[in-house]
């Protein structure tokens, strides 16, 4: 089921649908951002390495009536300059 046509559905630009689970009480999807690290918010340079991915879960709208949850697998980010390390956040 993770493909465009549940991506679309989502309508959340940068976010990829890696994987999908109905159940009859909720509907699950496994997501992850598709953005570039960018810059540090501490000291503004580019210089970022993966750190880890812990996983948030958010309720979303219901889809096709049932209660839906996000299991966002957010990138932690370690700068190498400043040493300083954050999460990924999405609008």
């Amino acid at each position: 089921m993770p493909n465009e046509i549940t991506n679309a559905t989502l309508d959340l630009e940068g976010i990829a649908v890696l994987a999908a689970s109905i159940g009859d009480e909720q509907i699950e999807l496994v997501v992850e951002s598709r953005h570039d690290a960018g810059c540090c918010p501490s000291c503004g340079r580019p210089s970022l390495e993966p750190k880890e991915r812990p996983e948030t879960l958010i309720r979303d709208l219901p889809i096709s009536g049932r209660p839906t949850v996000l299991l966002w697998r957010k990138r932690r980010w370690r700068c190498t300059s400043c040493s300083r390390s954050f999460t990924e956040s999405h609008p």
